[in-house]
């Protein structure tokens, strides 16, 4: 080979290799020293083995009774906090941590020797990894980095035969600590639980946690209530004795009786240990199963043929379920896009069976939510449709055909007014996270952009946190680059949220309509894709703050981005002053919106602008004003839903809202010169002249 060939390809190679290096990250280097041998996690070369753990809590420990309690109490939820991140220390042997991270797809319990959360600090507990597939995935693909998802069992060494009672947490008993492997907004998990807490369903308690191991930072963790009894005895406000011994979380299973039949093993998890616990039920459990099959095949618990949409039917099916909080749960989980769910993977959620044979879906494992499983597009999510829960759809597959294997929800879909119902509780979904309102179901009130006005109270403190230098055995996986990924990712949420709501409110509504994904970036949340949003047909455009929408028809030829830009115009702004004036209103009546896109519509836009419901429950009228910074103005007549106020508009530009109603100095409207005023004008001007003459022809008299 030539010398000079040879030299180049060489020199070649080492810039790609200096290219390849280039691009990993530094963490990387600094927390991964043995990838080269079997153990690549934990902090030490040295491998631990069970023989080597500290599993025995001192005999003389004596249970700190200030952080006892009991569940149906609460007082364990001020620890899950709403609007700041908590603070989490666990104090462990090495060993045992070390055992924990190099066996970690085992999850295998240890004993830490504390916890603190916040001001609370308990001895003694137990510490294991969790999870299935994040977990494997984990611990495979991301060498060097511990950051796996964490319980903490508070009495799994703290017994009752030893230290006269079990040791709980103000009466919850495991605390997860997941690791946002799917999501690196931090906040997915956070606001889909929200969403259920706020529909009244029995939802774990949640909230956010900066996590310390040995005071080496861990990093940012979702800190959610374990799939525990004690979420019921707080839901029910019952103690432990009063519950069965059912709660579960069903897997590989979609409660077809025959296939149980076959294989009962999904009924207790697929473990023996499970199955024991639950051993009492079993016989309670197949009779539910039993009357679940009967109704979804449209018989009564005898097996006779009866009418799906009769009364009937409804007792029946309140025999086996809350059937009102079941509506709500398969609404706001419908609302959320979580396709990685019962009807795909037969998985993520609980179940509990009461003892006489009534069963409830308690909400779980929300990481994917918001179409970051599927369908992975900010507009395919936002227009997703209502009675589709299951990935890879499509127009050819009939809602109904499909749920005839899935009997959980089948009961529900099959019966024409609970199915209305389930529509209406998303609407109220929408309500809730966007368009606020007052929900007919319950009476709650709630301002528009709620969830959005939660992100801007957090998003700073969360890339703080998320920008923080972490411990050196720890980096944020799944390619996650932390806190340039929160930056971007978060107000992106904000995004999908909005256009989400408005996207299944126009269903609803039977509007027929796309909702814009346009400059919603929905690959930034983690694990969904971009893509390109519509140009052409009728098309609804959402401003994420705001809750304010658009709906216009464009032209077939338009190419350019249908995208609704708005601006809060601010007192500061000369605008803000001068159209103060202009509508005749003092500037604290006066919310003024500067809207824009860069497509023109054929034809007017559609303008709903959601209100405050404390305003309107307060007995305020709202007066809506198309204007220019020329004294231009036009009112704008609205149709009013709830608070929702929708006009007619030609353009968007400055669109005032004037509380009480202005009384504009001049209305131009559509270019009709206000000749009432004029004349009026003229009137007084002739009186007054023809006075001025009287009074100095007196005066020349005199």
């Amino acid at each position: 080979m030539n010398k000079g060939k040879m030299i180049q390809k060489i020199g070649v190679g080492l810039l790609a290799i200096i290219l390849l290096v280039s691009v990993i990250p530094a963490e990387l280097f600094d927390a991964a020293p043995n990838w080269g041998n079997r153990i690549t996690h934990g902090t030490s070369d040295k491998e631990i083995t069970k023989d080597m753990l500290n599993n025995t809590p001192p005999a003389d420990y004596v249970i700190d009774q200030a952080t006892q309690g009991k569940a149906k109490d609460g007082e364990y939820n001020k620890f899950f906090l709403e609007e700041d991140i908590q603070i989490v220390k666990i104090t462990i042997d090495e060993n045992n941590l070390n055992y924990v991270l190099q066996n970690a797809v085992e999850e295998p319990y240890v004993m830490a020797e504390s916890v603190t959360i916040g001001d609370a600090t308990l001895g003694y507990v137990g510490f294991k990894t969790k999870g299935s597939f994040t977990l494997e995935h984990a611990y495979t693909d991301n060498p060097g980095s511990d950051r796996f998802s964490f319980t903490i069992n508070f009495g799994k060494y703290i017994k009752k035969a030893q230290y006269g009672k079990k040791q709980d947490f103000f009466g919850c008993n495991k605390i997860s600590f997941n690791n946002f492997f799917f999501d690196k907004t931090m906040m997915k998990e956070f606001f889909a639980l929200k969403l259920m807490d706020e529909m009244g369903l029995p939802t774990p308690q949640y909230g956010l946690a900066k996590l310390y191991i040995n005071d080496q930072y861990y990093g940012v963790y979702a800190m959610v209530e374990a799939m525990d009894e004690s979420i019921l005895e707080q839901y029910y406000g019952v103690d432990d004795d009063e519950l069965s011994s059912y709660l579960v979380k069903p897997e590989g299973t979609n409660f077809l009786e025959d296939s149980l039949a076959e294989n009962p093993d999904p009924l207790w998890e697929s473990d023996e240990d499970t199955k024991e616990d639950v051993e009492d039920m079993l016989p309670t459990v197949y009779g539910w199963v039993k009357k679940l099959n009967a109704l979804h095949e449209g018989k009564d618990f005898d097996g006779k043929k009866i009418d799906v949409n009769s009364e009937e039917y409804i007792e029946l099916l309140n025999q086996i379920y809350d059937v009102d909080e079941v509506l709500r749960y398969f609404a706001t989980h419908s609302w959320l896009c979580q396709m990685d769910n019962m009807f795909d993977g037969f998985k993520n959620y609980g179940l509990y069976v009461d003892p006489q044979g009534k069963a409830m879906i308690i909400p779980w494992d929300y990481d994917l939510s918001f179409g970051c499983f599927y369908p992975s597009t900010a507009e395919a999510t936002a227009n997703f449709p209502l009675d589709v829960m299951w990935r890879n759809w499509d127009n050819s597959t009939n809602a109904t055909a499909f749920y005839k294997n899935y009997p959980l929800f089948n009961v529900i879909y099959q019966n024409d007014s609970l199915r209305e119902k389930y529509h209406q509780y998303m609407k109220e979904c929408s309500q809730i996270a966007a368009l606020g309102g007052k929900l007919e179901s319950t009476g709650a009130v709630y301002e528009p952009g709620y969830f959005y006005s939660y992100i801007e109270s957090m998003q700073e403190e969360i890339i703080a946190a998320a920008g923080e230098k972490l411990a050196s055995n720890v980096y944020y996986m799944n390619n996650t680059r932390q806190p340039g990924d929160a930056k971007s990712g978060i107000p992106n949420l904000g995004k999908i949220i909005a256009l989400r709501a408005v996207g299944v409110y126009t269903q609803v509504e039977g509007i027929k309509t796309t909702v814009s994904g346009a400059g919603c970036r929905l690959e930034t949340l983690g694990n969904a894709i971009a893509g390109d949003s519509v140009k052409r047909g009728n098309i609804t455009i959402v401003d994420a703050t705001t809750g304010i929408f658009a709906t216009a028809d464009y032209a077939r030829d338009n190419r350019n981005t249908v995208q609704l830009n708005l601006k809060v115009v601010d007192k500061a702004d000369t605008s803000f002053g001068n159209i103060a004036k202009t509508l005749g209103c003092s500037e604290d009546k006066l919310m003024l919106y500067f809207m824009s896109n860069k497509a023109t519509p054929s034809g007017e836009y559609t303008l709903t602008i959601p209100m405050s419901q404390e305003g309107l429950d307060a007995g305020k009228k709202y007066v809506i004003y198309a204007t220019d910074t020329d004294g231009n103005v036009k009112e704008l007549e609205p149709t009013i839903e709830g608070n929702l106020y929708t006009v007619q508009t030609a353009e968007l530009g400055y669109i005032a809202v004037v509380e009480g109603g202005g009384n504009p100095v001049m209305n131009i409207g559509d270019g009709d010169f206000p000749w009432d005023v004029v004349i009026v004008f003229a009137v007084f001007a002739v009186i007054g002249f023809v006075f001025v003459l009287a009074i100095l022809k007196r005066n020349k008299a005199k």
